[in-house]
């Protein structure tokens, strides 16, 4: 479970404090940090997506049953990111 800290940062703070919040997830282990990471998907800023995609892909495989769910959810930035996650996870298997 993310911290109270962790979750300010992610929605809050500079693109540098978004990315190490986001290295501090675990989406695994925890459907609130899956779903802080999609959230992440949406930002403002590009970089912070794109991380948080990278943070999908590093995770890979365990993770694509609950991108696939996600998906019927998900805004149009999120849906094209997790598309991207699901397509390199994809290749590395």
């Amino acid at each position: 479970m993310p911290t109270i800290e962790l979750v300010s940062r992610l929605r809050t703070g500079t693109t540098e404090q978004k990315r190490e919040a986001l290295t501090a997830l675990d989406p695994i282990a925890s459907l609130e940090d899956f779903r802080l990471v999609i959230e992440a998907l949406s930002d403002d800023h590009w970089v912070v997506r794109r991380h948080a995609c990278d943070r999908l892909v590093t995770i890979g495989a365990p993770l694509l049953d609950r991108l696939a769910e996600a998906l019927s959810t998900a805004n149009d930035d999120q849906q094209y990111w997790i598309m991207q996650a699901m397509v390199s996870v994809g290749r590395a298997a």
